[in-house]
């Protein structure tokens, strides 16, 4: 079960990932709604300079390393977004299905360093 704590900067990262990113989509529909829901809350409950700080690092990272990557009709296409927790792993891993392309994307919260951000692209 995963450990849930109102102000759980991880949690609250990963929802700020999930968000920032299907914002790039045409039109993104979440699959985990519950486990969107907790995320959701604990993002709500940080501070708002915590909140812009969060949003900001993952903009920063998915136009220096994205934008480009995916053609632009890949993040022209609707997308359904997987959010994935496991038990012992650090951050949730979200998956972002389009109609042509597959993105695995995972952000590590490091506080005020930069986070550590990994993707996987892939043709469907």
């Amino acid at each position: 079960m995963m450990k849930m704590n109102l102000t759980d900067n991880q949690n609250a990262f990963d929802y700020a990932l999930y968000m920032i990113t299907s914002s790039y989509y045409a039109d993104c529909t979440c699959k985990s709604t519950i486990l969107e829901n907790k995320l959701c809350v604990q993002y709500h409950e940080q501070k708002t300079e915590n909140q812009y700080y969060m949003e900001e690092q993952c903009i920063n990272d998915i136009e220096k390393e994205l934008m480009g990557t995916i053609p632009d009709d890949g993040w022209e296409e609707s997308a359904e977004a997987h959010t994935v927790r496991r038990e012992g792993d650090e951050a949730a891993s979200i998956r972002f299905l389009g109609k042509t392309y597959a993105l695995y994307i995972k952000g590590v919260y490091k506080g005020k360093t930069r986070p550590e951000f990994s993707y996987t692209i892939g043709k469907r």
